[in-house]
C-alpha cells in the first residue's frame, strides 16, 4: 500500500492481517499478527487483534569476544561467546561438560583441520535462558593428537608426553555448539606467534 510516497507493505510480515481504518482525516493501520488461536474480534470495531504480540521476538544471536587477536603459540585462547536470546524461550542443548560451546582452530601453515571429541558426547539437557548469556571458552594452541612411539609416522608427542605446540602462523577460531538450535558466532583469525 502506498500513500503520497510512503510505502507501507514492506515494514509488515506477509502472515499478518493488515487492516484499515480512516477515522478523522488519518489512515490508521493496525496489524495482527500470530495464531488464530491467538485473536480476538474487538465488537466496536470488527477489527481482528493478537492478544501476543510476535513483533518483538527474534531469532537468538551470538557474537565472539576476544581479548586480542595475537597469541605465543603454546598459550590458550580465552573467548567469551556472548548469546542473545529474545525468542520468548529457553535454548536446548546436550554436551559432556555442560558447556553449549566449545572452539576449534584451522588453518595455519600446515592446514590444519581442528576436531572435536564433543560431538560424540552427549550430557544431560540444559538450556541457555532468556535474555543475554556469557560462556567462556578456553581453546588450547596445541596439536589435537600426538603419539610416544617412536617408530610411528604420526606426529611424536614431546619428551615429557604432552601435544606439542601449533606452528606460527594465522588460524581460524570458530565455535561449534552442542544443539541445533544454538546460535554460532562468526569466526575469527588469530595469529599464533
Amino acid at each position: 500500500m502506498t500513500i503520497k510516497g510512503f510505502m507501507f507493505s514492506a515494514f509488515v510480515p506477509a502472515s499478518c492481517r493488515v487492516r484499515h481504518l480512516i477515522a478523522y482525516g488519518a489512515l490508521l493501520v493496525l496489524v495482527g499478527c500470530g495464531s488464530a488461536a491467538d485473536n480476538k474480534v474487538d465488537g466496536a470495531m470488527g477489527v481482528t487483534t493478537s492478544t501476543s504480540s510476535r513483533l518483538d521476538i527474534q531469532d537468538p544471536v551470538a557474537r565472539l569476544e576476544l581479548a586480542r587477536m595475537t597469541y605465543a603459540h603454546g598459550d590458550d585462547i580465552h573467548a567469551e561467546v556472548v548469546v542473545s536470546n529474545d525468542t520468548g524461550a529457553g535454548l536446548d542443548f546436550r554436551s559432556c561438560g555442560g558447556q553449549p560451546y566449545w572452539g576449534v582452530l584451522d588453518g595455519g601453515p600446515e592446514g590444519i583441520r581442528g576436531t572435536s571429541a564433543q560431538l560424540t558426547c552427549m550430557g544431560e539437557p540444559k538450556q541457555i535462558p532468556e535474555g543475554e548469556s556469557r560462556f567462556s571458552v578456553r581453546v588450547p594452541t596445541t596439536y589435537t593428537s600426538c603419539t610416544r612411539d617412536a617408530i610411528s609416522p604420526e606426529l611424536q608427542c614431546t619428551q615429557n608426553g604432552s601435544l606439542p605446540d601449533l606452528p606460527p602462523g594465522d588460524y581460524s577460531l570458530r565455535i561449534e555448539g552442542a544443539g541445533q538450535s544454538l546460535p554460532i558466532p562468526a569466526p575469527e583469525i588469530i595469529t599464533l606467534e
